[in-house]
């Protein structure tokens, strides 16, 4: 088994796993064999509080029970969700960091949102979201106030372009 230390850590936001039970948007299933790529070499990353924890919980424990045990993405979802061990950043970001990326993701339903981009920006993980209003059109202003805090600079990424950057077959 691989030493968890080796692993990479990513953060994935929520809709990036609801969507692989989405044939519209999963099409040839990409989702399904990026998951599967990322499951021997990445671990997510979750915050200190638990809140992207609580979300994956909260939006995806009831779909994985009453999903069909044929059905491959039952496997999948809980693999990441209930059975791999997570990451768990031992670090809160700064107020500073907190207050800009609010300016930026202002919207008080979003603080899942808000937490995934901290939390990236935290170690430099990854961040592959679907999320196209609140996250990837605001990607340059995201990474304009990690650089002002002093942290490196992030790949906010959707899920077909993690597909392309993470997989060795993109058919």
């Amino acid at each position: 088994m691989t030493d968890n230390k080796q692993l990479i850590p990513i953060v994935i936001d929520t809709s990036v796993f609801i969507h692989i039970l989405n044939p519209e948007i999963n099409k040839g299933r990409y989702i399904d064999s990026l998951l599967a790529r990322l499951a021997s070499t990445h671990q997510l990353q979750v915050d200190k509080a638990g809140k992207i924890d609580v979300e994956y919980k909260r939006k995806l424990i009831d779909v994985i029970k009453n999903m069909d045990e044929q059905r491959f993405e039952k496997y999948t979802l809980q693999f990441w969700i209930l059975i791999k061990e997570k990451n768990i950043i031992d670090i809160e970001p700064s107020e500073q960091l907190r207050n800009g990326i609010e300016k930026i993701i202002n919207d008080q339903t979003k603080s899942v949102d808000r937490c995934l981009v901290a939390t990236a920006a935290l170690t430099t993980a990854d961040l592959i979201t679907n999320d196209g209003v609140d996250i990837l059109n605001n990607a340059t202003a995201i990474n304009k106030e990690i650089k002002r805090n002093k942290l490196k600079k992030i790949n906010l990424i959707n899920s077909k372009t993690a597909h392309s950057t993470y997989c060795i077959n993109t058919n």
